[in-house]
């Protein structure tokens, strides 16, 4: 296990290549594009940190493993991606019946429908604004 400035380093290359992803990435192939990135940041700065510098210790089959993994996760964040606006989608639903109210009584009012996101038919409630309690509590 890396110690001290090796695991800082590791750390903040991480939260880097996350942040880009997270402004960056759309899709499967660039989520994964980024989660390759990463890997192969933190391995770099392991070997580096480590310091043996007589070589990389690279195999095809590890290439392949990580980039299988990347694959894998890359799917399986887009599902956890879509799961989420749906039970988003979902809660939203049950606070409208909950409270009786219409779909514009929960929202502010001006606001364009191409703001809200949509998401397989199911407009999300979504405020003027990202600042603030949503409407039903103010």
């Amino acid at each position: 296990m890396p110690g001290g400035a090796a695991l800082a380093l590791l750390i903040l290359g991480s939260a880097a290549v996350g942040v880009a992803a997270g402004g960056l990435a759309r899709g499967v192939g660039a989520v994964a594009a980024f989660l390759v990135a990463g890997q192969a940041m933190g391995h770099l700065t392991l070997v580096l940190a480590a310091g043996h510098l007589h070589g990389l210790g690279v195999t095809a089959p590890m290439l392949a493993a990580h980039l299988g993994a990347a694959l894998a996760c890359a799917a399986l964040i887009g599902v956890a991606e879509r799961l989420a606006v749906a039970l988003a989608g979902f809660v939203w639903r049950v606070v409208q019946a909950l409270t009786g109210a219409a779909p514009s009584d929960l929202t502010r009012r001006g606001v364009a429908p191409a703001i809200c996101p949509v998401t397989a038919g199911v407009q999300l409630g979504c405020t003027a604004g990202t600042r603030g309690p949503p409407w039903l509590f103010v």
